[in-house]
């Protein structure tokens, strides 16, 4: 068991070599957890509302998020600084690779 949202959590991705989960939730926050101790080891907060989708870059250094504020963000992994936003999307991002 995981727990830290705040609510319901509604999106998930694996990185490349499994060692790490990234959570997405109706709290607007992204989790990412150690997947062996079960530790959150980061949250991530840029959308203003619920995150419906998330993945991983291939090397498993950046975070993409996708929500109902029809934006997508595009995260490093280990920079605290604010994300690259990409927007222009008319509706919810549902999903996101």
């Amino acid at each position: 068991m995981l727990r830290g949202h705040k609510a319901a959590v509604v999106g998930f991705a694996f990185t490349p070599d499994g060692r790490t989960l990234l959570s997405s939730g109706e709290d607007g926050a992204m989790r990412v957890w150690d997947v062996a101790n079960g530790e959150c080891l980061r949250v991530k907060q840029g959308h203003a509302t619920i995150i419906y989708d998330v993945g991983w870059s291939p090397d498993g250094t950046q975070l993409l998020s996708g929500g109902s504020d029809a934006m997508v963000t595009v995260w490093d992994v280990k920079d605290e600084t604010q994300p690259q936003t990409l927007s222009g999307h008319s509706g919810v991002v549902l999903g996101v690779a």
